[in-house]
């Protein structure tokens, strides 16, 4: 099996609020190069009540026999042992 563990927090930060998370995957019974690590670094600014802007990175340290990405659904291209990183630029408003 696979165990992983993520922490998350949320910190207010002048108009908006920034976003930090880590965490760790372990291929529990498949030895020690099939665990990786994340880690991501977020900014949120609210330009009004409904609408805001946001920044973001994120990266993924693979050990030797793994392919994780950012992604819950990926499309299986991150080759095995690479390390991929994002960059995020969002505008939302709810209506």
């Amino acid at each position: 099996g696979v165990g992983a563990v993520t922490l998350a927090s949320i910190t207010p930060a002048g108009l908006g609020g920034c976003t930090v998370v880590s965490g760790c995957a372990a291929g529990l019974n498949f030895g020690s190069d099939t665990g990786a690590s994340f880690f991501s670094l977020g900014y949120m600014y609210n330009l009004s009540q409904r609408t805001n802007v946001s920044v973001g990175f994120a990266r993924t340290t693979n050990k030797a026999l793994v392919r994780y990405d950012q992604f819950a659904n990926s499309s299986g291209n991150t080759a095995v042992g690479a390390d991929p990183r994002s960059f995020s630029v969002g505008l939302r408003h709810t209506f």
